[in-house]
């Protein structure tokens, strides 16, 4: 096998793994918080955008502090909006539970000047754990990837 068709058998295989049982009280309560995330994911990739590029599209330098300021507490705001969704979520499907806290810790991180927790595939930054919780939820409900 080459290595991208590896890479697919194990996404397969990991989405067979994760993927709840249809019909099932879990199944449904995911589906609700999912209908509910759409608007959510939206809001954090327009957030992780504006941090990384200003309005014109130069690069964010991170010097004007006014600006990103705006941008964090936009964060926090779309961030205490998820919050009530997601300990439901971790409520009733325990595999979900840790999101929630790995969301407000990289979004503390980032309120204490630690920029790369908001956007950096380096660490378990906020748009890292969202997009892993975004993969995590269309697995467990069995859906593809938006194109």
């Amino acid at each position: 096998m080459t290595g991208g068709n590896e890479r697919a058998a194990r996404l397969r295989e990991l989405r067979e793994r994760t993927r709840l049982e249809p019909g099932s009280r879990e199944e449904s309560e995911c589906a609700g918080v999912y209908a509910s995330f759409g608007p959510l994911n939206r809001e954090v990739l327009q957030l992780c955008t504006d941090w990384q590029v200003r309005p014109g599209g130069a690069l964010n330098d991170h010097g004007d502090t006014a600006y990103d300021w705006s941008v964090i507490d936009r964060l926090t705001a779309v961030d205490e909006r998820a919050g009530p969704l997601l300990r439901r979520l971790g409520g009733s499907v325990p595999h979900f539970a840790p999101y929630r806290e790995r969301l407000r810790s990289a979004r503390r991180r980032v309120v204490d000047g630690e920029h790369d927790w908001f956007t950096s595939p380096r660490v378990d930054s906020y748009h890292t754990v969202w997009m892993e919780l975004h993969e995590d939820l269309l697995a467990a409900l069995g859906l593809e990837r938006e194109r």
